[in-house]
């Protein structure tokens, strides 16, 4: 083990070391951030080009600098290779050498400088992932609260408590017959910041589905849906998997418009659904399909295509991947570290969502006030997590001062 003099050298001279094991991890986190949504091996095959599916040698895949070398071009086909893969490389490793810093500043234990890394690399590739394809993969939520609830166990030291959430917890940790350490206390501060996050969270959604939970279009002029037993298709765009539209129990999908085409497994189904010249409601989920108040199971249904001129499709006001990264965040930083970054994220995301829905007006484009919160969310974790004291104090001097 290293003593505390060993460890103020290795934070006084490491910082280049932290770049390029940034570098390294942030390439990395391109594989991922590009086959995890794509349900794809991080492992096999190995890194290769997209076009030509060239494998890549060990000099085509140095960090930042195999790109500048290359022109941005595969060596073999000439496709382009894009700017942002440096580009993360970059950011991964500027933020490794931030929290380096934030370490060496403090005397962070060692475990802590490596928690600390961890979170970056699951932010990072969070908010890329979300604005890429607007979902928050499980497996970085997932993993996320494993790493947090292991280093909780193995290294207390690595749970930074406030004063706040310290007091409270060594209270209840009181309760279990007077039996309480650092452990123990980390662990219940853990518990209480996943429960409190993601259940506020969670109840934010439930409650924001509910009252906008319905996302009505008028398809002007009217497009193609097709419904079959194991997805939704609209016009052109690729078909959606049921689970994927539907995200309660109580969801369905509302069409208004003409049945042009139908195949039934069962000859004796609905005759409403037949095809005709008629307007139709009809109501759909991944269990059947109504229409005139008789349902048809789906698993009597081949396929059947309406042209809607209307489709009411089910919305969340907060997707669960968001629910879930504020659970981890809760994780990490305990109740009241939480409760700061939704705060900062509400804020940042507030006001970045007003100014792209100025520019989108400006530029004549319709916006449904949608936007992915997943990055603002990383954004203000990212800020506490290198600002954490700074932020507490302040904080904590406001609520004196109120008080």
């Amino acid at each position: 083990m290293l003593d505390q003099v060993q460890i103020e050298l290795l934070y006084r001279h490491g910082h280049y070391a932290a770049f390029v094991l940034g570098a390294c991890l942030g390439s990395f986190l391109n594989v991922c951030i590009w086959r995890i949504p794509n349900n794809m091996s991080i492992i096999t095959p190995g890194s290769h080009c997209p076009k030509c599916s060239h494998a890549l040698s060990w000099h085509e895949n140095i960090p930042i600098l195999a790109w500048l070398l290359l022109r941005a071009r595969c060596r073999w086909c000439k496709s382009r290779i894009s700017v942002r893969y440096p580009l993360v490389e970059a950011l991964v490793a500027i933020l490794f050498v931030a929290v380096w810093q934030r370490a060496a500043e403090f005397g962070w234990p060692l475990p802590s400088l490596f928690v600390g890394w961890f979170l970056v690399c699951i932010l990072v590739a969070v908010t890329l992932v979300d604005c890429d394809h607007r979902i928050i993969p499980n497996k970085f939520t997932y993993t996320g609260l494993v790493i947090a609830l292991a280093a909780a166990l193995i290294w207390p030291q690595t749970h930074a408590l406030d004063r706040i959430t310290a007091e409270f917890a060594q209270m209840v940790a009181r309760c279990w017959d007077g039996i309480y350490g650092r452990r123990q206390i980390v662990v219940l501060d853990l518990v209480l910041g996943v429960i409190l996050s993601g259940g506020v969270f969670w109840l934010f959604s439930a409650v924001g589905h509910v009252i906008l939970g319905r996302d009505r279009q008028q398809l002007e002029p009217p497009a193609t849906v097709v419904l079959t037993p194991d997805n939704l298709q609209i016009a052109a765009a690729e078909p959606t998997a049921w689970k994927d539209v539907l995200y309660t129990d109580a969801d369905r999908v509302e069409l208004i418009g003409k049945v042009v085409a139908a195949d039934f497994k069962d000859p004796e189904s609905d005759p409403t659904l037949a095809p005709g010249e008629d307007e139709v409601r009809i109501v759909a989920d991944d269990m059947g399909i109504n229409a005139g108040g008789v349902t048809v199971p789906m698993t009597a249904v081949g396929l059947v295509v309406v042209e809607a001129r209307q489709i009411v499709l089910p919305r969340l006001a907060i997707g669960l991947g968001d629910v879930k990264l504020f659970a981890v965040l809760g994780a990490f930083f305990g109740p009241a570290g939480a409760v700061i970054v939704l705060v900062m994220s509400c804020s940042i995301g507030f006001v970045a969502g007003l100014g792209f829905g100025i520019v989108r007006l400006l530029r004549g484009r319709r916006w449904d006030g949608s936007i992915c919160f997943g990055p603002y969310i990383s954004v203000a974790a990212l800020i506490y997590l290198l600002r954490r004291d700074e932020i507490l104090s302040f904080v904590l001097w406001h609520w004196l001062r109120l008080g």
